[in-house]
């Protein structure tokens, strides 16, 4: 396996992912009449995108700019998770780290493979699991039992 490469992001990368929010927020304006705001009202956005099956497992890279914004919600819940790119074999994707940590999370896929898989995707409650994991990985590195 070759070497994960991580780092801040680049102008380039910061424009990728505000052009994926934008994405999002200009399917969510259409279908649902309302866009996206960063806040944690975007997990309904989300969701209802979601259940109207407004997206099919085939559209790759629209599932992946709900994850970015799925990624938002993160940082907004996880204190300490900022945004980062890992470049690896497989090329280069946007990530969250969480601070001080070798925790990485990768929300760019969280809901596309979910999606891909058949799966019903419950952002809420993959955002509470994802917090709950960071929290024990947290605990294990800090060695609290």
């Amino acid at each position: 396996m070759a070497e994960q490469i991580v780092r801040a992001p680049a102008e380039e990368d910061i424009t990728r992912i505000a052009k994926q929010v934008l994405i999002v927020d200009a399917l969510a304006e259409t279908h649902l009449g309302r866009g996206v705001v960063n806040d944690p009202s975007d997990l309904d956005v989300l969701q209802e995108i979601l259940d109207r099956g407004l997206l099919a497992p085939s559209q790759t890279y629209e599932l992946q700019c709900l994850g970015i914004v799925f990624g938002r919600c993160l940082v907004a819940a996880i204190e300490g998770l900022d945004w980062c790119v890992v470049e690896d074999e497989y090329g280069t994707d946007p990530a969250l780290r969480h601070a001080g940590s070798t925790i990485l999370l990768y929300p760019l896929t969280m809901i596309s493979k979910r999606v891909e898989d058949g799966e019903h995707v419950d952002v809420r409650g993959m955002l509470d699991g994802v917090c709950a994991k960071v929290t024990e990985l947290e605990e294990l590195a800090a060695g609290v039992h």
